[in-house]
């Protein structure tokens, strides 16, 4: 229904003039409402798109800092190893069997991978080092004259030591 603006008498919907006066009557249309609840769902969609896509790429970059400094810990660790090792070595003609006879004497404990038992999940990682999970792989010759310590590093690269000849 629409009201006429003369008389304040209300008309069918479907009038074009007032029944009383004869006035033309203004339709009332909805498109000027449609129009300002489309402007601000499109302007609360973008609003939501932004702020997560904000939210995404910080966990990204967060996630890339954190295995930054997991293999930093990782590459520490195996020079503190690589030096541990050949200081046993010099002492003992031989190197150890196991990574646990470094301690206490060399090392105060013997490190572990910052992800530890956790599974990877990488084909680099698996043709060089095996199935698995994350740790430090330690191997020796009967011998004791020969060794190889390895890991997998968070992007797939294999970070692998062993004396030099």
């Amino acid at each position: 229904m629409n009201s006429c603006k003369k008389c304040g008498k209300l008309t069918e919907a479907d009038n074009q003039f007032c029944q009383s006066c004869g006035t033309q009557v203004t339709v009332k249309t909805h498109k000027k409402t449609w129009l300002k609840y489309s402007v601000i769902i499109l302007g609360l969609i973008i609003i939501l798109l932004f702020f997560g896509w904000k939210s995404f790429s910080s966990y990204v970059s967060y996630n890339v800092a954190v295995h930054k400094a997991q293999d930093t810990k990782r590459i520490g660790d195996f020079q503190n190893l690589q030096l541990s090792l050949t200081l046993y070595y010099t002492e003992h003609g031989a190197y150890p069997q196991n990574l646990s006879e470094l301690v206490p004497r060399y090392l105060s404990e013997v490190p572990l991978d910052p992800r530890e038992g956790e599974n990877h999940e990488n084909s680099a990682c698996e043709s060089t080092i095996g199935k698995g999970t994350f740790s430090y792989r330690y191997k020796f010759t009967e011998s004791g004259k020969k060794f190889t310590l390895s890991t997998c590093l968070e992007e797939g690269e294999v970070l692998a030591i062993s004396p030099h000849e």
